[in-house]
């Protein structure tokens, strides 16, 4: 890998750049604040409009193989709505692709969009990261298909160098529609935009084998709830069901401030908190672990009816894992774990009954097959730090099979339900490690003296 040019600002101005554009009312400078490494940044003030503002370079690949990244960080974002890509490439005035941003709430929907050989628009998938949690490294790599007549490139968008969303089946061989113009800053803004944004470190690399960011950050995602408002966490979906999504003190778990639950009257549909993942391809992580608190003390379903509290949905909604619980009597439910196969069928644990009046940690581990021809992945499932079972041989490499997003509440009932449930402190990681040894979150995520077992009676199904 070589590098093509690594826009760093240690001019101290914006000289680095081929030229630049700073559309009306906007502000476009080399700045100290805006710096990730070394002394000066690129700033981007956006006052409320849609006029482009943004950095050009020029510089001519001579394939489509490529890593392109940067550093980036959004001090305020006042606009809800209006797209707007931090990076854009063309190859000699046509669009070959770019990486889009779009507030959402206290979230960013991102997404990668590349256009192929025949001037068709592939687009990703659109995971939600937080934006107030300072730097983040942006990243995406591109690799040609294999020849003229194959549709195996792929694109990959990268955050922090975790990949988060990606394009595969890529018709993008051809030379001569190599990328040779980078933009840079607020491009193509699709509405009025009102935010201040720093970017630093742009670099173009030759080659797409070898990431630009160094060593991975720790790949979890930490749920605590204590944040003033939940949306700057989680999404909230509602399909239709009565009932009423909650977030205050009441429902805080495992000795914290805050929690979440759902409040249904009478609910048979779905009812349900979401939160988008990060995608996981074939050549990724080895598997994930889930972990939270949950209280169901106050359910009223009726004896073996069930409901799916938590789910790890893939990327086309379908293929997914499930922690489900089922109300056994007035004083236990009876809880399992599963997860959907490549081969369109469940591997599932047992069901194991747990205590209705205390609250419980839930742990799941999913290791992936080996390869298209293995099942010897795993599902490991632990209520109140205690291994209930280990359920082996799972079929389940399959790259469409891995998350995309999760959600938890009331999902997918077979009976009417009343009462709250309530669930706090989630840790979702895409690896196989123990969610409890996570590093990094500030919070009071673990509190090692409530691992009580409050488990009855073992197996009973």
């Amino acid at each position: 890998m070589s590098q093509a040019f690594l826009i760093d600002l240690s001019t101290a101005d914006l000289s680095q750049f081929t030229s630049t554009t700073t559309g009306s009312g906007n502000t476009l400078d080399a700045y100290g604040s805006a710096a990730k490494v070394g002394s000066y940044g690129m700033r981007v003030i956006m006052d409320d409009n849609a006029n482009a503002t943004y950095g050009y370079k020029s510089y001519s690949l001579s394939t489509p193989n490529f890593r392109l990244g940067t550093w980036l960080y959004l001090p305020t974002y006042t606009t809800q709505d209006g797209v707007w890509r931090p990076m854009y490439w063309y190859d000699s005035g046509n669009a070959r692709g770019y990486v889009q941003i779009q507030r959402a709430g206290y979230c960013l929907r991102t997404r990668l969009a590349i256009s192929d050989d025949t001037y068709t628009t592939q687009y990703s998938g659109i995971p939600v990261i937080d934006w107030q949690t300072g730097w983040h490294y942006f990243e995406v790599a591109v690799t040609r298909a294999s020849n003229t007549s194959a549709s195996d490139g792929s694109a990959y968008l990268y955050l922090d160098g975790w990949p988060i969303a990606r394009i595969t089946d890529l018709d993008i061989y051809d030379t001569i529609r190599s990328p040779n113009e980078w933009y840079f800053g607020c491009v193509s803004p699709g509405g009025d935009t009102d935010c201040t944004i720093y970017m630093d470190e742009m670099e173009l690399d030759d080659d797409d084998t070898t990431n630009l960011y160094g060593e991975k950050s720790d790949p979890f995602i930490a749920l605590d709830f204590e944040e003033v408002d939940q949306n700057e966490k989680v999404s909230l979906v509602d399909e239709g069901t009565t009932g009423t999504k909650r977030y205050n003190a009441a429902d805080a778990l495992n000795s914290t401030t805050i929690g979440v639950s759902v409040d249904a009257s009478d609910s048979s549909g779905d009812l349900r908190w979401s939160r988008p993942g990060i995608e996981s391809p074939a050549a990724g992580a080895d598997g994930w672990a889930v972990r939270f608190w949950i209280d169901v003390s106050n359910i009223s379903q009726g004896n073996n009816e069930d409901f799916d509290l938590f789910r790890v949905v893939s990327p086309d909604f379908y293929r997914y894992a499930i922690v489900e619980i089922e109300e056994y009597d007035a004083t236990y439910v009876e809880i399992r774990a599963a997860v959907y196969q490549d081969n369109n069928t469940w591997a599932t644990t047992s069901q194991y009954q747990i205590t209705k009046a205390d609250e419980h940690k839930i742990t799941v581990i999913l290791t992936y097959a080996s390869d298209t021809s293995s099942a010897d992945g795993t599902l490991v499932f632990k209520v109140d730090d205690v291994t209930l079972e280990t359920v082996s041989n799972i079929d389940n490499f399959d790259a469409d099979c891995r998350p995309a997003d999760f959600n938890w509440g009331y999902r997918s009932g077979s009976a009417t339900m009343t009462g709250r449930i309530k669930i706090d402190e989630i840790i979702f990681r895409h690896d196989t490690t123990d969610p409890d040894v996570s590093v990094g979150h500030a919070g009071p995520l673990v509190n090692s003296q409530r691992l009580k077992s409050k488990i009855h009676g073992g197996l009973v199904g």
